[in-house]
């Protein structure tokens, strides 16, 4: 379930990947459970604050472009060797750019 953007008069202003979610323009498919993963685990590193705005921004859109790849991937309905090995790459680049942007000393 979807929460609303703005619930109470908490705003959160890392509420971006949940607005879009609710407007559907940002649908992940069934496949995409490694990417959903890296998605909870950026959402996490906010809610501590060990991800600042700016390191937020860059980590969304990598998430972005992983989904996106993925759709693009998938859409012929045949996942060809060469479009697997991108989506892994691509899966594991913003793997390491969260647990780089989680580990520096940058604090929120």
């Amino acid at each position: 379930m979807i929460r609303p953007c703005l619930t109470s008069s908490e705003v959160n202003p890392f509420s971006f990947l949940a607005c879009l979610a609710a407007v559907g323009s940002f649908a992940p498919s069934a496949t995409s459970a490694a990417a959903h993963h890296e998605e909870h685990r950026i959402n996490r590193g906010i809610s501590k604050g060990l991800i600042t705005p700016t390191e937020a921004d860059y980590l969304i859109d990598l998430l972005i472009d992983a989904y996106d790849l993925e759709t693009e991937c998938v859409a012929d309905g045949y996942l060809t060797p060469e479009e697997e090995g991108d989506l892994y790459w691509s899966e594991r680049a913003l793997n390491r750019a969260i647990r780089w942007e989680m580990r520096d000393f940058d604090v929120w």
